[in-house]
């Protein structure tokens, strides 16, 4: 299946049998591409299909070689992880280590980055909800005083965690549960 994903570089090789590199050009709808050497660099517009169609100039007449659909789609949120889980058990000192929350792309060929910009920590602490925002990707002073005056068997929430992507756009991301062990 053919496939391409907005916001990022797409890199496309196109070659025709007999033909030079040089002779070959191609057009797309619903993206913008350039050529890169020998290959295209090909960044859609929305979601949907592009078209490219493969044009060779042959003793200077420039013919048709052939088209091939790509279904446009946007790029799967990343995975929140802290201390490389997604929740689960973890002691208290491991979580205290932990700079902050981080954003992985997991079983995706493109090497994206996504920063956190915000998120929420919270738990229960003498029966009351307590929780504290950090405004990037770190635990707060305060965050991190919360986490240090819990006990073996309490959770920690980290949810409301937002990341932003290559192409600008924020991305809420599932919350981390862990329980202290």
């Amino acid at each position: 299946m053919n496939i391409l994903y907005l916001g990022v570089d797409n890199p496309v090789d196109v070659s025709v049998a007999g033909v030079q590199p040089d002779k070959i050009e191609i057009s797309v709808t619903n993206a913008r591409h350039v050529k890169k050497q020998d290959s295209y660099i090909i960044r859609p517009i929305r979601p949907g299909n592009a078209y490219v169609v493969v044009y060779a100039n042959i003793d200077g007449k420039k013919r048709e070689m052939g088209r091939r659909e790509f279904r446009v789609k946007t790029v799967p949120n990343p995975v929140a992880m802290v201390n490389n889980q997604q929740g689960g058990a973890i002691s208290q000192s491991q979580l205290l280590a932990q700079l902050g929350v981080f954003a992985e792309m997991e079983n995706f060929d493109f090497d994206l980055k996504f920063t956190i910009t915000e998120f929420t920590v919270s738990a229960t602490v003498q029966g009351f909800t307590r929780e504290f925002t950090s405004k990037s990707n770190r635990f707060t002073q305060e965050q991190m005083g919360l986490i240090r005056n819990l006990n073996r068997g309490q959770n920690v929430y980290i949810q409301d965690i937002k990341a932003v992507g290559p192409d600008g756009s924020t991305r809420r991301l599932s919350p981390i549960n862990f329980k202290l062990k």
